[in-house]
């Protein structure tokens, strides 16, 4: 009986462990793009689609800083201002929002900051992905929560009036590789220049030597065929002499 008690407390205090982690807060950001009063101006409204609770946000805001320019940051909805401002120009860049007299969580929704751009260079489509840490996030419970990582295309023709053109880094990628495929080019014809070379060396050494055992077999002949005369020579003469001592 005992035992059985001590089973089912486990199983309950296992139960209760699962239940908090599959059910813990999460949030959920999203970002969309909005054409600005300005030519070649847009700006970038991160909302809280849904809000677990915190008194402390620090979103992170990744660009290419050679295609878009940060040029402002307003506060959203959510909080009163804006604690602290990233540095300019920074990729990511980091904004933090807080309400450090907060009697409790703040869970409202809506949009929690306004980062306004300027198109630099229309290469067609950028992204932006906006990332916010669960290190990133303070409230005043015990369970810390998690948000998303939500990514923004922005396609600039829509936002921009300048003319689409290609990536600088990619057309220097592309000018290196058509640059470096020249000379290899060449490197393998020459390669196979020479290799045709060194085959009609080598075969025309083939036929040298080939010649040149020609030469010494004949030599052999002749030399063999010229000592089995000289012995054939030799024992006639032999035998008419002995012949002639016999009679």
């Amino acid at each position: 009986m005992k035992k059985t008690f001590i089973t089912s407390l486990l199983c309950l205090i296992i139960c209760l462990i699962l239940s908090t982690t599959v059910f813990a807060a999460e949030g959920k950001i999203s970002a969309t793009s909005v054409k600005g009063a300005d030519v070649n101006h847009f700006t970038v409204e991160l909302k809280v689609d849904n809000n677990p609770g915190f008194i402390a946000i620090q979103p992170s805001l990744e660009y290419d800083n050679t295609v878009l320019k940060l040029i402002s940051v307003d506060n959203g909805e959510i909080f009163d201002g804006i604690y602290m401002k990233g540095k300019a120009g920074a990729t990511p860049y980091d904004l933090i929002l807080m309400d450090a007299t907060a009697p409790e969580n703040i869970t409202e929704t809506g949009v929690l900051a306004k980062y306004t751009f300027e198109v630099l260079k229309n290469v067609g489509q950028t992204e932006i992905k906006i990332n916010i840490k669960d290190t990133s996030v303070y409230g005043l419970s015990k369970d810390k929560p998690s948000f998303n990582t939500c990514t923004l295309k922005v396609d600039l023709k829509d936002v921009s009036n300048l003319p689409v053109q290609q990536n600088t880094l990619s057309a220097t990628k592309v000018e290196q590789n058509t640059l470096s495929s020249t000379p290899q080019n060449a490197n393998t014809e020459d390669n196979v220049s020479q290799q045709n070379q060194g085959g009609e060396v080598q075969t025309n050494q083939g036929d040298e030597n080939a010649s040149d055992q020609g030469l010494s077999q004949n030599t052999i002949i002749l030399i063999i065929s010229f000592g089995a005369v000289v012995i054939i020579g030799a024992l006639v003469t032999g035998l008419a002499i002995y012949k002639k001592k016999k009679k």
